[in-house]
């Protein structure tokens, strides 16, 4: 049987490092005692896209559960209200214009 290789939070740890001192990092590992692996990774992961880096950002992302939600889409991912008083692009179309 191979050996299994748990997560790791080394990545998120070492952006820590260079922003804060060695209590945050050993703090943030020792959430592993209270957190599954795949949950601290999965916080690691989360913190590290919205550049949260530090340990109480971290502990509150396993506290809240957001560690288990799925990421809300960017910006540019999501529309508008789509209604019949939006006057749209061609709205604004200076060659669409009539010139007095």
């Amino acid at each position: 049987m191979a050996a299994r290789n748990p997560p790791t939070p080394v990545p998120y740890v070492v952006n820590v490092t260079a922003q804060a001192n060695v209590d945050s990092c050993l703090g943030i590992l020792r959430l592993g005692k209270t957190y599954t692996p795949a949950r601290l990774e999965a916080a690691c992961q989360r913190a590290l896209a919205a550049q949260a880096c530090s340990y109480r950002s971290l502990q509150s992302i396993l506290q809240q559960g957001l560690d288990q939600q799925t990421t809300l889409p960017a910006e540019s991912e999501r529309t508008g209200p789509q209604h019949k008083n939006l006057r749209g692009a061609t709205y604004y179309d200076s060659s669409s214009k009539l010139v007095h």
